[in-house]
C-alpha cells in the first residue's frame, strides 16, 4: 500500500501525570499506544514512521509535525487534562485551513473520534479546529502547524478522554485496552483509504457522479441499496443513507 502515515506519541519521559491516578503518565500509555497502532497498521499494508524512536527524547513539536513530510496522514496520540474530574470524552482536533477542513479531514477525523470513543465506552466525542492567531492561516497547535506547513494533506491530534478523570485514567492505564483502542483506530484507516471509500457505491475505487445519481435513486426508492453500499453512502457516520449524505457526497464531489 502506499499510503504513509506518521504517528506521534504525545510527549516524552515522565510527562503528564493523572492528578487522580498517580500510576498513569500521558506520556507512557501514548507511548505504548502509538507502538500497538504501527503494528496494527502495518499488518494493514500501510508504510507507518514514528516522530521518534526514543520515549525518553524530547523534539519540539514543530519539529514533530514536519518530520511527516511526504506522509499523506499526520497522527498525534493524547489524553487530555481539564480542571473537572468528571470531563470524560474523546476529542480530536482536524484540519482548519486548507481544503481538507471540510471534506477528507472532517471524514477521518469523526471516523477516528467515534471509534475511540466506543472502544473506550465513552458516550460523547467532540471534532475541534483551532486556528492560530498569532500565524494567519495555520494551525494553532505546533505538531499541526509543522505538518500543515511541510503539505501533509491530513493532520490530527486525538486526545484518548482525559487522564483528570479516574475511569479514563484507569481504562488507559490496562495494557490490554491500548491494544483494543489501536485495532480499532488502524480499521478506521483501513476502511477508509482502501476497502470502502466513503461515497463510492459503485465499487470502482472512487466517489464520483455516478455514486451520487445511485444515492439519489435510493432515497427517492427507485434503487435499493445493498447492506455495503448503505455502509459507504453514509457520509456522517450516524448509522443512516439519507439526505444529508446526499448533500455530503455532492459538495465534496463540487469541491
Amino acid at each position: 500500500m502506499s499510503i504513509k502515515i506518521m504517528l506521534d506519541a504525545g510527549h516524552h519521559g515522565n510527562y503528564n501525570r493523572s492528578p487522580v491516578l498517580e500510576s498513569y503518565y500521558e506520556s507512557h500509555a501514548m507511548w505504548k499506544l502509538h507502538l500497538f497502532l504501527k503494528e496494527e497498521l502495518e499488518s494493514y499494508g500501510f508504510t507507518v514512521l514514528t516522530t521518534r524512536e526514543d520515549m525518553e527524547k524530547d523534539l519540539p513539536v514543530l519539529d514533530r509535525g514536519m518530520a511527516a513530510k511526504g506522509c499523506d496522514v499526520f497522527l498525534s496520540l493524547h489524553s487530555n487534562a481539564c480542571d473537572t474530574e468528571s470531563v470524560d470524552r474523546v476529542e480530536i482536533y482536524i484540519p482548519s485551513v486548507g481544503k481538507e477542513k471540510d471534506d477528507r479531514g472532517l471524514l477521518l477525523g469523526k471516523a477516528l473520534a467515534m471509534a475511540a470513543a466506543s472502544c473506550m465506552g465513552v458516550q460523547t466525542h467532540a471534532v475541534k479546529t483551532k486556528e492560530s492567531k498569532v500565524y494567519p492561516n495555520t494551525e494553532y497547535y505546533g505538531v499541526m502547524r509543522g505538518a500543515c506547513k511541510v503539505g501533509v494533506p491530513l493532520y490530527f491530534i486525538l486526545e484518548h478522554s482525559f487522564h483528570t478523570n479516574l475511569r479514563a485514567a484507569k481504562w488507559l492505564s490496562v495494557e490490554e485496552n491500548l491494544r483494543k483502542l489501536a485495532k480499532e483506530e488502524a480499521l478506521v484507516f483501513y476502511r477508509f483509504f482502501t476497502i470502502c471509500p466513503k461515497g463510492d457505491l459503485t465499487g470502482d475505487g472512487k466517489a464520483d457522479d455516478e455514486d451520487l445519481a445511485l444515492l439519489k435513486k435510493a432515497i427517492l426508492q427507485k434503487e435499493e441499496l445493498t447492506k455495503e453500499q448503505k455502509e459507504t453512502a453514509d457520509m456522517n457516520d450516524d448509522g443512516l443513507a439519507n439526505g444529508l449524505d446526499y448533500l455530503i457526497l455532492k459538495a465534496l464531489l463540487e469541491d
